[in-house]
């Protein structure tokens, strides 16, 4: 018996998310694991290189496992069968307030103005979370954010530009 070949590109997605969802946990995993176990030879040396590799590798694990995370499926109300009653029909429930924020956007944009941490983790964090708004808007569950996602996206790129323009002059002595 063949699978619904609608249920095929989803299905390649999720397996395609889950994939990298798992390597990214990993390399985060593997990241921290092997920053902490030098964290007392480097602390003395370079402690802003082992704050920043440890945070780094903080973000790919929290990224690996809210990536792999499946949506939370909410259903949509179906709608009701022909009414022969002969009274008027009932009006839908009224929306209950504006929908949530995302988290991951609202950490992406807070993350996004101190870039003294590092400057790639709300990169990272905005792109999650602007797929799981869509994602989850698919379901039927609205949630806001989509535009602090953006900005960190946008403000970790200027930091990052502006951090390669200070090693560069550095590096030429200036």
């Amino acid at each position: 018996m063949n699978p619904p070949t609608d249920l095929l590109p989803k299905a390649k997605s999720a397996l395609a998310r889950k994939t990298f969802a798992v390597i990214l946990g990993v390399l985060g995993g593997v990241l921290i694991l092997g920053v902490i176990s030098t964290i007392p030879t480097e602390a003395v040396n370079d402690p802003a290189g082992t704050v920043s590799g440890t945070v780094f590798g903080l973000a790919l694990l929290v990224g690996g496992i809210m990536l792999y995370r499946s949506p939370r499926k909410q259903f949509v109300m179906q709608q009701p069968a022909e009414d022969r009653s002969g009274l008027p029909p009932i009006p839908p429930p009224p929306p209950l307030g504006r929908p949530p924020f995302n988290r991951l956007a609202v950490w992406s944009f807070i993350l996004s103005l101190y870039p003294i941490a590092t400057p790639y983790v709300p990169i990272i964090l905005g792109f999650v979370a602007r797929s799981q708004i869509k994602e989850r808007a698919t379901y039927g569950r609205v949630e806001r954010g989509g535009r602090l996602a953006v900005s960190a996206i946008v403000a970790g790129f200027v930091w990052t530009a502006l951090f390669v323009l200070w090693v560069v002059l550095l590096s030429m002595g200036m």
